[in-house]
């Protein structure tokens, strides 16, 4: 089923996105919306990465943590959900271990 946007609505979105948005949030919606690579998500969730592999450091926009927390593991579930990518299982694996 197709979804239409009202005209300029998206192009006001988008362009609020490409000035506003953290680089994982530019990287999902450019992946979602125009085209946009999975090694680009990818790429930019690493930087939220920890030495120890767990995920933090404001994964999720309204936690500034740098610590993993649970909340970054359902995170990045969604992120992967997201762009088809569960076959990432040794992030996933490691992910469950710092549970």
């Amino acid at each position: 089923r197709e979804t239409r946007i009202a005209n300029g609505i998206f192009e006001r979105a988008r362009k609020w996105i490409c000035l506003n948005a953290r680089p994982i949030d530019r990287a999902r919606f450019a992946y979602l919306f125009e085209n946009g690579s999975r090694e680009a998500v990818l790429s930019a969730l690493a930087e939220y990465q920890n030495e120890d592999g767990g995920f933090g450091h404001a994964l999720e926009a309204d936690c500034f943590n740098p610590m993993c927390k649970i909340l970054y593991n359902i995170c990045i579930f969604f992120i992967f959900d997201g762009i088809q990518r569960a076959v990432y299982c040794n992030i996933i694996r490691q992910e469950m271990s710092n549970l």
